[in-house]
């Protein structure tokens, strides 16, 4: 089965370059228009089911993928953001001047050292497998697109190449369609694209 994998369009905190985490930020103008542009691309990319987060930003999104589609979106609250805690609504500048030893440790070691209030990459980690496996469920084996958010779809990618060697390290753009081949019986993974935005008006 193929998995598109989707970045949710722009918001106003992705302008500013703050932290949005589980915090409901909506599409701004740009990223409602990114939505659009982005539904007519996945057109070509046909998907049985539409699976998204719950936060507006992914929701609005995938509905405009679901309706071009024609398929029915569920809603899965295992792929809404990781929850960054204190650090929601600050820039990563601001965060280092607030909570500079706890950021170094964020950087330095981010498994013993989760944003303060927030959630730790194991957490993170399970809660992505249990999304991909609510969705490979639903499925039903068939193709389908995977609304989410930067972090979150990091470990999801991760969680689909459990069992061999992952891909280097991305951080996806707004709107971005990254399309990974997935064998649910041998358990493997393979990227047939990653990253692709050439369907944006920029």
């Amino acid at each position: 089965m193929k998995i598109y994998m989707i970045r949710h369009g722009q918001t106003d905190w992705n302008l500013a370059g703050k932290i949005q985490g589980k915090t409901d930020v909506p599409l701004n103008e740009e990223g409602r228009a990114q939505a659009r542009f982005l539904a007519e691309a996945m057109k070509s990319r046909p998907a049985a089911k539409v699976f998204t987060s719950p936060l507006k930003r992914a929701r609005e999104t995938a509905q405009a993928v679901a309706e071009a589609l024609e398929a029915p979106l569920l809603l899965v609250p295992e792929f809404e953001e990781v929850d960054f805690g204190l650090w929601e609504g600050l820039t990563w500048q601001q965060i280092g001047e607030r909570y500079p030893k706890e950021y170094a440790g964020w950087r330095r070691e981010p498994v013993e050292h989760p944003p303060v209030g927030g959630e730790g990459r194991e957490s993170a980690s399970l809660r992505a497998k249990r999304g991909l496996e609510i969705l490979f469920e639903k499925s039903g084996g068939e193709d389908a697109a995977l609304v989410a958010h930067g972090a979150i779809l990091a470990y999801i990618r991760d969680a689909l190449f459990e069992n061999q060697e992952k891909p280097p390290e991305q951080i996806v753009k707004n709107a971005s369609i990254t399309t990974i081949e997935y064998d649910t019986a041998e358990k493997r993974a393979k990227i047939l694209e990653t990253n692709v935005t050439n369907h944006l008006n920029d």
